[in-house]
């Protein structure tokens, strides 16, 4: 059950003298569904109420969350709020049932059920229907899909300012298929998210699955390909979003542990002449983006890598360079999140942009490279940005004169990020949508919009072979 769908912000306007208060209310409604095969595995359904208040005075902030938005709660994150701010303390409280008093009538609006309002019967359909058509496929062998529909009402109020409310509904289908040779077997994924199901096209879920378990079989035409020592890389989308989401992680100025690797140096070169990173919320019209961050800063286009050049570095309120306004990034962080709390910084919609072509022209720009359909960043794998360093296990496909010539299990790389980032020397015209998850914010995560991406001549190190 869900609080009134317009909580009480008035409380943001009875601050004390010197205080500036800022409320957030983000209230939310999902439906995950689990196909395997011909089988529902898991449908739930559920909903959530979180709330953020900050008090600021002298330049010191106290934060606290709760769960639920009535009036007695919204009171009682206000006064923790400002205990902590006047304690000096970076933490934050939950209320005990007894601090806020007796739970209040919930009402379940239409203007959050209409976000998620799919019947449970028709998203299994929509699953089921993938599934089969996947199974239709030439060697597959079993193919499973997951439904996630999340809708969210939010609410932003602060001292002196107009209260924001806006939606932001997304669904996000995700679909993994097995393919068999009679001997080998491999799998292949691909998903999309979108702000309606009508945004996703089946058919594409079902090829680019198709495509990537058939080429991960060996080719019994040709003999098991060896890792070249040093190969090109053309990076498909799906893995390249996800990459991207943590290099850009390297430009937000609450990593204060970041400085130190000379990747902020002012007018540092990053990237090729021609290529930019920008953080864009309106750019993936397929995603819902939101019109203003969590302190009420409206969110807006930023260049951070400009031609080449570091330009500038995404901010908040109070993380600003003196003299500039934040640049709209500025996120609620929740209790238990490891990254500290109260309001970091996060990217809104990300992209690598410059000249782009065929995907065609890119396999085929070196006579043999290797095409990345799958990167694993766990067990000490990633990027490090504070010391300047990437190491990821790669898997995917040699390709060899345009045409695949077989599959790579596990190949390793370990290089300065630097010189990873001047490698990126080509990008794909197609464009995909994504929205990478993340633990750092209630968001889900920042979105990117993301393509195939060609990185030059960088250095493979053999892994173990699955």
């Amino acid at each position: 059950m869900l609080d009134r769908i317009t909580p009480d912000t008035a409380i943001t306007e009875r601050a004390l003298e010197g205080e500036h208060l800022d409320l957030v209310v983000r209230r939310t409604a999902r439906r995950r569904v689990l196909i395997t095969g011909d089988v529902v595995s898991v449908a739930d359904e559920s909903t959530e109420v979180s709330i953020m208040v900050r008090s600021i005075a002298g330049g010191v902030a106290g934060c606290a969350t709760a769960n639920r938005a009535d009036r007695a709660t919204l009171q009682w994150a206000v006064q923790q709020a400002r205990e902590l701010r006047t304690a000096g303390r970076s933490a934050m409280r939950w209320p005990t049932p007894s601090s806020v008093g007796p739970p209040q009538v919930s009402d379940r609006r239409p203007q959050l059920r209409a976000l998620v309002d799919l019947p449970l019967p028709r998203s299994v359909a929509v699953l089921r229907e993938l599934t089969s058509a996947a199974l239709t496929h030439a060697g597959v062998t079993s193919a499973n899909a997951v439904w996630d529909h999340v809708g969210s009402v939010v609410t932003v109020a602060g001292s002196g300012r107009v209260p924001v409310t806006y939606t932001q509904p997304e669904v996000t289908i995700a679909l993994t298929v097995r393919a068999s040779d009679g001997r080998h077997q491999a799998s292949g994924t691909a998903g999309r998210t979108a702000v309606a199901l009508d945004r996703i096209d089946p058919a594409t879920l079902v090829a680019e699955a198709h495509r990537e378990a058939i080429r991960q079989l060996p080719r019994s035409d040709l003999r098991q390909p060896a890792i070249p020592s040093t190969s090109p890389l053309v990076i498909a989308p799906r893995p390249w979003s996800r990459l991207l989401a943590q290099i850009a992680a390297t430009f937000y100025t609450d990593r204060r542990d970041l400085t130190r690797s000379g990747l902020r140096a002012p007018s540092a070169r990053l990237l090729r002449g021609g290529f930019h990173l920008v953080d864009d919320p309106t750019a993936a019209a397929d995603l819902a983006h939101p019109p203003c961050d969590d302190e009420g800063t409206r969110t807006r286009r930023t260049v951070i890598i400009d031609d080449g050049e570091l330009a500038t570095l995404l901010s908040d309120l109070s993380s600003a360079e003196p003299g500039r306004p934040s640049t709209g990034n500025g996120w609620m962080v929740p209790t238990g999140s490891g990254v500290g709390h109260g309001i970091a910084v996060a990217g809104s919609c990300l992209a690598v942009e410059g000249a782009s072509r065929p995907l065609e022209e890119l396999l085929g720009s070196a006579p043999l490279l290797l095409y990345v359909s799958r990167i694993d960043d766990g067990h000490d794998r990633g990027v490090d940005a504070p010391n300047d360093s990437i190491r990821l296990t790669l898997s995917g496909w040699l390709v060899r004169d345009g045409e695949p010539a077989g599959p790579i299990r596990s190949a390793t790389i370990g290089i300065p990020l630097s010189s990873f980032l001047a490698a990126v020397g080509g990008l794909s015209n197609a464009a995909h949508h994504y929205r990478v998850a993340a633990g750092s914010t209630h968001r889900k995560g920042p979105a990117v919009r993301s393509s195939h991406v060609l990185v030059h001549d960088i250095p493979l190190m053999p892994g173990e072979q699955r």
